[in-house]
């Protein structure tokens, strides 16, 4: 996905997060900019230049991609752990909205 920047980022299954830059001769270069720790499903981004992230194993983690620092979100709802997190979309602040596989409905998250 692209970042309101134009920065490219991916994610792998072993939790790092990528920022993917092109040249102007079409080779592409790929930096590890963070890694949660879990495995990514999802990315978002956000309008300050952070990343939501769905993290199977961690829930709703916030990704800094400058200087790599990884914030849980929401690792529970309801006493029960996010897992299978898959998808996550940006409100306006100061909302962040996250979708937990297994409730099936969007929850609003104060950040």
């Amino acid at each position: 996905m692209a970042d309101v920047e134009g920065r490219l980022f991916t994610g792998a299954a072993d939790g790092t997060v990528w920022q993917l830059t092109l040249s102007g001769s079409g080779a592409v270069r790929a930096d590890a900019v963070a890694h949660t720790g879990g495995r990514l499903l999802g990315l978002e981004p956000t309008v300050d230049g952070q990343l939501l992230v769905c993290d199977a194993q961690r829930g709703l983690l916030r990704v800094d991609p400058r200087d790599g620092a990884v914030r849980v979100l929401a690792g529970a709802l309801g006493g029960e752990p996010l897992r299978f997190c898959s998808n996550v979309a940006a409100g306006g602040q100061p909302f962040r909205y996250g979708y937990g596989a297994r409730q099936f409905q969007v929850r609003a998250l104060h950040t």
